[in-house]
């Protein structure tokens, strides 16, 4: 296997393990992600801290991240993610939406197309010059998500996302609440 290959086999895997799951019980008392004192929330609202590394270049960057989820039931949601990547060779904007599913009990999980608008500062004969590229991009991965309150959430999240032939696994804590 090739070092792409096998970060994102890597990646896959500690994904399955983690992602941020919403803080609800169904009507049935199931809760697919938490324990039965909570309600169901249909909106969630989330934020993110951690990192970002590009496996083509090794660099990485601090990664901090807002979500907005709306869950239809104690399995599956839609959400919205915007993200700010700065590192020393660029800063990237992503915005995602994805499909979320949450197969068990604080695990959960999500795949979704984007856009990744990236600025780049280059010289050219000693004048510096911003550079902006709009590409995009396809995440997949999840986290997991571990009561700190009936209506929040607290967990690790790895995602991978894929830009053209690039590959960033981006990593870190989230914090979800529902309403």
């Amino acid at each position: 296997m090739n070092g792409p290959v096998r970060a994102t086999s890597v990646c896959l895997l500690l994904a399955l393990m983690t992602s941020p799951a919403p803080a609800f019980a169904d009507d049935k008392g199931d809760t697919g992600a938490h324990t039965t004192e909570h309600q169901l929330h249909k909106n969630h609202t989330g934020s993110f801290v951690g990192a970002s590394t590009h496996l083509d270049t090794e660099e990485t960057g601090a990664t901090l991240g807002i979500e907005y989820a709306r869950v239809f039931s104690s399995r599956w949601g839609v959400a919205g993610y915007v993200e700010m990547v700065s590192s020393s060779a660029e800063r990237d904007y992503i915005f995602i939406v994805g499909l979320l599913f949450y197969p068990w009990r604080g695990l959960g999980l999500v795949v979704g197309p984007g856009i990744e608008r990236a600025e780049t500062e280059v010289e050219h004969h000693g004048e510096v010059t911003t550079e902006k590229e709009m590409e995009l991009i396809l995440r997949f991965g999840g986290g997991y998500g571990w009561s700190i309150t009936p209506d929040a959430s607290l967990g690790p999240v790895v995602f991978a996302d894929v830009v053209k032939d690039r590959w960033t696994i981006v990593y870190g804590l989230g914090l979800t609440v529902g309403f």
